[in-house]
């Protein structure tokens, strides 16, 4: 075998193994120019998050989520979402698949918060996931 074979088979070699022992990539593409997010808050089985996701569309209006820094992914099956001004709900929205798993959880989300004149709006809302992956 000539050098250069056995160069490059090395070289392939170590690429390999350092590609296996490489610490893995996380699931979220935050680094994509179609994700929104990110959105913060807190979810029961997991705590504290930061949750990014593919844009909706007609077809898939309940896109998963990846929790920022893991390799989960929150899977929607219900919103709540809840439109205040000054403490008071002015505008409430529910939406729900049927056929909820019993893993499901509670995330609480925060949208954000202005104010017009003497008037604070907030919005915010609940969404009810199933997390697969390790948080």
């Amino acid at each position: 075998m000539r050098s250069r074979t056995r160069l490059a088979i090395a070289a392939a070699t170590a690429a390999a193994l350092a590609t296996a022992v490489a610490a893995p990539a996380h699931a979220a593409p935050v680094n994509s120019p179609q994700i929104s997010g990110p959105l913060f808050g807190y979810c029961s089985g997991v705590g504290e998050v930061e949750i990014v996701s593919p844009p909706a569309s007609d077809q898939a209006q309940f896109t998963p989520g990846f929790i920022v820094g893991t390799h989960a992914v929150a899977v929607p099956y219900a919103f709540d979402f809840v439109l205040t001004a000054n403490g008071n709900v002015i505008d409430e929205q529910f939406t729900s698949k049927q056929a909820v798993p019993k893993n499901a959880q509670v995330c609480s989300l925060e949208f954000g918060s202005f104010t017009d004149g003497d008037t604070t709006y907030t919005y915010s809302g609940q969404v009810l996931v199933a997390i697969h992956g390790k948080p």
